[in-house]
């Protein structure tokens, strides 16, 4: 404590610990500007700490491949063996347009695989495939989820007990087609994490964590919105119903579409509302918030009606009071999906209605006068 300039000596009764959350097994930032909490390195690359590869903090890590046949590994044995786990770490690809390994887990031990992602550069997308007790692998691909040169922050779970399975979440964001389940008891379980690089290209890394329990924040949910339409030129105030909604202002973005909302406030973490933008169709209502966005869903889906069909022609322009005449109309906005297009002559609906195209419909007249 410092008072009137003058600072308190220090001593063991004034020691504060800030401990690690419950779980943790590994944990590094890199802010140290070494390796030192790292069991060692691999290859023929580059791998360094670095200022230039810290996504949050001062420090990350980068492995740079200028030639082909490279590679470079940073390896940490964990401190106990592990059944069911979750491995996080923020990932950045830079140059690159290949396939590298981005993490192993392995038995430390046996170094018998447990798990293995893969980045694709063309696809933006990551693999993740888990072993079971005999070797054999059960893969998910989550695609398009991580455009090259930008922060992404991955978290996998990995759980090798005969009910066990992995997934994987990409900024927070999960989904079920990126869930394993099945019997994947092993007696040589996850002990040692690798990061890797082999493809020519930087891949840099930073806030590295292996624990027992989730660790990252799950991203926003959108679980409702009203009202669920609105005008084209929007305009619209909808209320947002879902879970980790900031209060915060300017900390929560609403977007319909890949358009913004305005005027977004929210009350809770439960509940916002935002002004819909100009648009067309239906659209994903999403939330973002802390640089993770809600999945979509039937849930957030909001609507903005179509423009009004147009008629500019009938041809032929007059036909028998009894009905009958197939009649050729001319115009803008029909639809070609049957039953979608009405046509009424007067009051009275038109039948064998047929849409070629949305410019052209056909229509057998009713019976009428006039």
């Amino acid at each position: 404590m410092t008072v009137g300039g003058l600072t308190s000596a220090t001593s063991g009764a004034d020691v504060f610990t800030y401990t690690a959350p419950t779980g943790v097994i590994f944990s590094d930032g890199f802010e140290s500007g070494t390796l030192a909490a790292w069991d060692g390195t691999l290859g023929n690359g580059t791998l360094s700490p670095s200022a230039a590869a810290a996504r949050s903090g001062g420090f990350g890590a980068r492995l740079n491949d200028t030639a082909s046949g490279q590679y470079s590994v940073l390896l940490k044995r964990l401190s106990s063996s592990l059944d069911d786990s979750y491995t996080r770490f923020s990932v950045r690809f830079s140059g690159m347009t290949g396939s590298p390994t981005v993490a192993y887990g392995r038995d430390d031990s046996s170094s018998a695989v447990r798990w293995i992602l893969y980045y694709d550069a063309r696809s933006q997308s990551f693999d993740y495939y888990i072993f079971n007790g005999a070797g054999q692998s059960s893969g998910v691909t989550a695609s398009g989820v991580a455009p090259v040169g930008t922060w992404i922050t991955v978290e996998l779970r990995f759980t090798g007990t005969a009910t066990g399975g992995g997934q994987i979440w990409v900024n927070g964001v999960t989904q079920p087609a990126w869930t394993i389940s099945g019997n994947f008891a092993t007696t040589a379980p996850y002990q040692r994490l690798q990061l890797w690089n082999d493809a020519l290209g930087i891949a840099d890394f930073d806030d590295v964590n292996v624990s027992t329990g989730q660790t990252g924040t799950p991203a926003p949910t959108v679980t409702a919105i009203t009202p669920t339409s609105g005008p084209a030129g929007g305009g619209t105030v909808v209320t947002i119903t879902g879970t980790g909604f900031s209060t915060t202002a300017g900390a929560t973005t609403v977007r319909f579409g890949t358009t913004t909302a305005s005027g977004v406030s929210c009350a809770s973490s439960t509940s916002c509302s935002a002004t819909s933008p100009a648009g067309s169709g239906v659209v994903d209502v999403t939330v973002t918030v802390a640089g993770m966005t809600s999945a979509t869903s039937a849930a957030d889906r909001f609507t903005y009606p179509g423009t009004a069909p147009m008629v500019s022609a009938v041809t032929p322009t007059s036909g028998p009071a009894a009905g009958g005449t197939i009649v050729t109309i001319t115009g803008t906005g029909f639809s070609t999906t049957a039953g979608a297009t009405t046509v009424r002559f007067g009051a009275t609906a038109a039948s064998g209605v047929s849409c070629a195209s949305s410019t052209s419909c056909s229509a057998t007249s009713p019976a009428g006068s006039g």
